[in-house]
């Protein structure tokens, strides 16, 4: 029996792949576009990331306690800092961490319609 317990972190830019590599990769995947896809909308707007960001780590750590072997979470994670909580989370759980920076060598486009402005102040954190 395979007890190895993992925690792959997907992290780029929106428009790049994160949440469609995830699914290929792992049984469970999250991301924080699944709690606005729960809402019904595609925000444009910040009102919501904290509480989307919140839900999504609230999710990973429900799916760490249920001892799910593999858990993706895709977010943008554009700074180094957004992560600690997952893996300090994955650490107390006995999961061991994996982040993967996806490319966007297939000149995506976001489906999120995140603006040009946002992507690029998004760019200069990463």
């Amino acid at each position: 029996m395979n007890t190895e317990l993992d925690l792959l972190i997907m992290r780029v830019l929106p428009g790049a792949g994160k949440s469609t590599f995830a699914d290929k990769i792992s049984p469970v995947s999250i991301s924080a576009d699944q709690y606005y896809d729960k809402l019904g909308f595609n925000p444009k707007g910040n009102h919501l990331r904290s509480e989307a960001h919140q839900w999504c780590l609230d999710e990973c750590t429900r799916a760490m306690q249920h001892g799910i072997s593999r858990i993706a979470v895709a977010n943008t994670f554009t700074r180094e800092w957004e992560i600690d909580q997952y893996v300090e989370m994955a650490e107390l759980m006995g999961y061991s961490v994996t982040v993967i920076t996806v490319e966007n060598r297939h000149e995506g486009i976001s489906i999120h319609e995140v603006p040009e402005k946002t992507l690029n102040k998004m760019a200069a954190r990463f």
